[in-house]
């Protein structure tokens, strides 16, 4: 599986390369999303190597390594040059209108990302503070003892999985400011300002599903590894039969999340088809700097 994922990341490189000899207006744009996916497929490949090479590490860097990739992949779309801006004739027009990072991003985007990062913060102290040590001492098992039985399980999403899992999160904010700092920075590639916000909200739009995309894996993994926990119950119970099917349910929870994480990878691979829809053909234009970079 590695090297699988390492080979389509060269592939999407060369692909992504081929973008910079085009002219279209939104050749640049798709040449970093190219790019942006195939740094992702990098670092998953990086984290099936790791668990490979390292079973002493327990699963951690599967554990992160979606999260983490997304993160990476949101810095390289706001930091990667492709030499764009040396195209670009002189000016002829621009909007001097102030904007920031967050000037095309939909405030119920905003608020539903602020949920989801407060929600796998929760889940993360829920599972650090119930946890205990296994065999190894990672905090990564679930025990419990119960008139006079005593049961573990593992792997189950303590300190071992969750302070990474934290750590990931503000890497992923900086990629997310990065890249939306990107959209603000692009040069307009239309005369119409109306056209020209229109497709900076939906390129926004689709960066934001890859942060939404990154905290659904870590939610998707935590959710999933709760239902660990009803295994050591279950064992030490006199009616398991109710918390097998918590299990159970907890268990279809996380696998929904995860599917739902890819479906929106889906939606957002289409949604970029449609740039060119959504800003009319006759407008559009020469490349214009949008705003002076600082």
């Amino acid at each position: 599986m590695s090297a699988i994922l390492f080979i389509g990341g060269w592939l999407l490189i060369a692909f992504s390369s081929s973008f910079q000899l085009r002219t279209g207006p939104l050749s640049a744009t798709y040449g970093r999303l190219t790019f942006m996916l195939a740094e992702f497929l990098f670092v998953i490949s990086l984290g099936f190597s790791l668990h490979e090479q390292h079973p002493e590490w327990l699963g951690l860097p599967l554990f992160i390594a979606p999260g983490a990739g997304l993160a990476f992949a949101l810095l390289i779309f706001g930091t990667y040059n492709d030499g764009g801006r040396k195209k670009i004739s002189p000016v002829r027009s621009a909007n001097l209108a102030t904007r920031t990072a967050g000037s095309y991003i939909p405030q119920k985007s905003r608020r539903k990302l602020m949920i989801m990062a407060a929600a796998i913060m929760i889940l993360v102290l829920i599972g650090g503070l119930t946890s205990s040590k296994d065999s190894s001492g990672a905090y990564r098992a679930f025990s419990v003892h119960s008139a006079g039985l005593d049961a573990a399980s593992a792997p189950y999403p303590g300190w071992f999985y969750g302070v990474p899992v934290l750590l990931t999160l503000p890497l992923i904010a900086l990629g997310a400011w990065a890249s939306l700092r990107r959209v603000r920075l692009l040069p307009a590639i239309v005369t119409d300002t109306t056209a020209d916000a229109r497709w900076r909200v939906s390129l926004s739009e689709v960066l934001l599903s890859a942060v939404e995309i990154a905290l659904l894996c870590n939610a998707a993994a935590l959710v999933f590894g709760f239902a660990t926990a009803f295994s050591a119950l279950g064992s030490v119970s006199s009616e398991p039969v109710p918390l097998y099917i918590v299990q159970a349910i907890l268990r279809v929870a996380g696998i929904s999340l995860g599917i739902w994480a890819v479906v929106l990878f889906i939606r957002s691979a289409l949604r970029t088809i449609q740039f060119k829809k959504i800003v009319a053909v006759q407008h559009f234009s020469a490349p214009i700097p949008a705003s002076r970079e600082r």
